[in-house]
């Protein structure tokens, strides 16, 4: 019996690891008010399928409108992506925010560098993504609020296959 509750407790606590704390369709869901309700001051953003289409240069123009909206709101942002440093960098001159490329999440050292430099605790700050495995858990191994947003683009690649229905 005492072993039954370790174990489920262990799986509970491992679950809520890959759990976010917000779901959104879209990161244009995201609000200042929203924000402001749950005490959040700033947004870690993923790029790929979460800010834009996978591998894109560029952000679409609505994307561009949501990240202004954020800034004049007085909502801190730093990009933090897997992808190559010299794509992301690209991309968040575009839009005008730090960024850190190949941060290898869900690892959180490029994330808890991004908290760091926004001088914030990391119970005001919240990772937005969406993937679980990197995304999700990256934000909850670096101690910040999550949001788990769908993706905008389903990937082709079996990997991302097996990991999407892994997710569900």
């Amino acid at each position: 019996m005492v072993a039954e509750l370790v174990s489920a407790d262990v799986r509970r606590n491992y679950m809520s690891l890959l759990m976010p704390d917000f779901y959104m369709r879209s990161v244009t869901q995201i609000t200042p008010d929203f924000l402001k309700e749950q005490q959040i001051l700033a947004l870690l953003l993923d790029v790929d399928n979460t800010l834009a289409v996978d591998k894109a240069t560029a952000p679409p123009p609505e994307i561009i409108e949501w990240i202004e909206q954020m800034k004049r709101a007085g909502v801190q942002m730093r990009i933090v992506s897997n992808a190559k440093r010299r794509r992301i960098a690209g991309f968040a001159g575009m839009v005008q925010l730090p960024f850190s490329g190949l941060s290898c999440k869900p690892l959180p050292f490029q994330m808890l560098r991004a908290v760091r430099a926004l001088q914030l605790d990391g119970a005001q700050v919240a990772l937005v993504g969406d993937q679980i495995f990197t995304d999700i858990l990256g934000g909850r191994l670096c101690g910040v609020r999550t949001i788990l947003v769908e993706p905008m683009m389903e990937e082709s690649g079996r990997f991302f296959k097996i990991k999407r229905r892994l997710e569900r």
